[in-house]
């Protein structure tokens, strides 16, 4: 899913976050994590590419999708079990609470909406199969979507 779609489906995520809740860091948590998970693009980039690293490099790879291994340590369903024990144990801390609610909203979101294999956003199932994103995700015709 574009990056787009997820903000603003972060937006609509958060305010009713905050609508249920009345609280403004559960809603402010739910609004980052939910955006920002993503991030663990940027650290695949990095670690599955050599030297020099650049901006345009980064964008080329992900727009033409270049990809033959993902890790994306977190996109992965088992990481939101995690999670929820966590809110849980907390009894529903805003800050715990909030990554969970903005985590689940955006891999939910990418695993109705990219191309993936059923168990594609399964950390285990990316590193049994030594993280070839061939395994995981089918190639989109045109800018990969994550």
């Amino acid at each position: 899913m574009q990056a787009r779609f997820h903000v603003a489906a972060s937006i609509i995520v958060a305010s009713a976050t905050y609508a249920v809740s009345q609280s403004a860091v559960m809603s402010a948590v739910t609004l980052v994590s939910g955006i920002f998970i993503d991030s663990d693009h940027l650290l695949d980039y990095l670690v599955m590419n050599r030297p020099p690293y650049s901006i345009r490099r980064l964008l080329d790879t992900y727009y033409h999708n270049r990809l033959t291994h993902v890790f994306l340590m977190l996109h992965s369903w088992e990481l939101l079990v995690v999670l929820a024990l966590a809110a849980m144990a907390s009894h529903w801390n805003p800050v715990a609470t909030g990554l969970l609610i903005g985590m689940f909203h955006h891999l939910l979101l990418d695993q109705i909406f990219n191309k993936a294999y059923p168990l594609g956003y399964f950390l285990t199932y990316r590193i049994y199969y030594r993280l070839a994103y061939a395994r995981c995700f089918r190639r989109p015709a045109g800018p990969i979507d994550n």
